[in-house]
């Protein structure tokens, strides 16, 4: 079998406490997602709120293997974590950022007028 594709799914962190907090929860949008894909694709999670080495990691999965990023958005606080993420991604890579969550479909034309989201 050849080698899969990479889709690289990020959980920003949603609120300031997902910086004190030892435990948060599970990312289950992203856990179902990649259930969805996996047969297919190569997915690899990053967890901005457990990660402290995001960038680091990140920066390894972004090559010619990666198909996409998807980040979840969700609305308040989480899109300033989820720009910095997609800015990042466009920074280091030719990747295309896609969001997922609820920010985008409430607030469509603020996402289709970034320049940091595909």
């Amino acid at each position: 079998m050849a080698n899969k594709r990479r889709i690289i799914l990020i959980q920003p962190i949603e609120t300031d406490i997902d910086l004190v907090v030892n435990r948060p929860y599970l990312p289950l949008a992203l856990l179902s997602v990649s259930r969805c894909i996996h047969e297919k694709y190569s997915v690899v999670i990053v967890d901005q709120r457990v990660d402290k080495d995001w960038e680091e990691r990140l920066l390894k999965y972004l090559n010619d293997d990666a198909l996409c990023v998807g980040v979840s958005c969700l609305l308040g606080n989480q899109i300033k974590h989820s720009l910095n993420v997609s800015r990042f991604v466009k920074d280091h890579s030719d990747c295309p950022v896609i969001w997922g969550g609820v920010h985008h479909p409430v607030m469509i034309q603020q996402v289709l007028k970034s320049s940091v989201v595909d």
